[in-house]
């Protein structure tokens, strides 16, 4: 359209030939110009790398290792759940979520209703148990606020420390590539350097005391 116009506009200045040829060399040369300056996007990053530089702040290509791990570790019909708003690793690990809230925005959000939807979710993992239980360690995921009730932060340590233990922890460092800790370091990992991804697995132990309770 921009080049028809121009095309249009100088029928009556000059010449024919120069009205169509100026108007196609120019939108040439700014598409030239815009495709040389976005070469590596086009030409060589892969697919993971572009979206890492774009939604750096968000764990979008960590999703499909955490939710490799799972897939791999677990039946098929095992139940997960995802502490933040990733439901993408629902969809990658194939596994369903032992919970209906599959994003946490709303719970952080200063609304009347947060504390009672974050007491549902507890509820709805305390009662189904999930196998999995992934934490989210990316501001992004909660945006939480100054105002945000911090309940469900307190409730999940000691559930996940009572009922869980640590299978791994991906450390993705803003920049670096990804690093799966597992074992102890896992297990020392305090989430301090940079944004992370925690797996929890449930303890085999603990099926009867969680009952009892």
């Amino acid at each position: 359209m921009a080049v028809g116009l121009f095309q249009q506009a100088l029928q009556d200045r000059v010449s024919k030939n120069i009205s169509v040829l100026v108007p196609a060399i120019v939108f040439a040369a700014v598409l030239g110009w815009n495709i040389f300056i976005q070469r590596s996007f086009f030409f060589q990053m892969s697919g993971n790398q572009i979206c890492k530089t774009i939604y750096a702040n968000f764990p979008f290509v960590e999703s499909l290792d955490v939710a490799k791990y799972i897939r791999e570790h677990s039946a098929a019909g095992a139940r997960v759940v995802v502490m933040g708003s990733e439901p993408q690793i629902y969809f990658y690990a194939h596994r369903h979520s032992a919970t209906g809230y599959i994003y946490t925005y709303a719970l952080m959000e200063p609304q009347p209703n947060a504390l009672r939807m974050q007491q549902e979710m507890m509820q709805e993992i305390e009662s189904n148990k999930p196998e999995y239980l992934v934490w989210i360690g990316y501001k992004n995921s909660w945006l939480a606020r100054p105002d945000s009730n911090p309940a469900i932060f307190g409730w999940f340590e000691k559930y996940a420390g009572k009922f869980y233990e640590t299978a791994g922890v991906l450390d993705a460092r803003p920049n670096e590539a990804a690093v799966f800790l597992s074992g102890v370091e896992a297990e020392n990992f305090h989430g301090t350097a940079g944004q992370y991804i925690s797996i929890y697995k449930r303890k085999p132990s603990t099926e009867v005391s969680s009952k009892a309770d």
